[in-house]
């Protein structure tokens, strides 16, 4: 394997490991204990956060479903799932990307929740 794709599968593999449970757990964290500010940016901002969180929680499912050993015999469903927690985890990017012009407590937790559990479902893909 070259250094880049050794890099990238690093990166990705700390990014949806590490950073994505740490930044998630902070965020929610920040969240409850903040002053809700109700601005566009704010609202933006929290629908990208839970769009992550969605993504983060469709990983989890997934884990203890592989790990029941369902995906055993239904391969392609669980390419579809990875899919699908791609497709989440874009969108919640995008949607991230609406939140950080303004100043709130989840516009940088949103953006890199999303980003770090792209890189979960980048280190899924290739499971088997």
């Amino acid at each position: 394997m070259s250094a880049s794709a050794t890099t990238f599968w690093t990166t990705a593999f700390f990014l949806g490991y590490i950073v994505a449970p740490a930044s998630l757990i902070w965020g929610w964290a920040r969240w409850i204990r903040q002053p809700k500010s109700w601005s566009f940016s704010s609202l933006i901002s929290l629908v990208a956060f839970v769009v992550a969180s969605s993504s983060a929680a469709l990983g989890l499912v997934t884990i203890l479903i592989g790990v029941l050993g369902a995906f055993e015999q239904h391969l392609s469903a669980f390419y579809r799932v990875v899919d699908l927690g791609m497709l989440i985890s874009l969108i919640g990017i995008i949607v991230a990307i609406g939140g950080i012009w303004r100043k709130n407590p989840l516009r940088w937790h949103a953006l890199s929740s999303a980003v770090a559990t792209l890189g979960f479902w980048a280190v899924a893909f290739t499971w088997p």
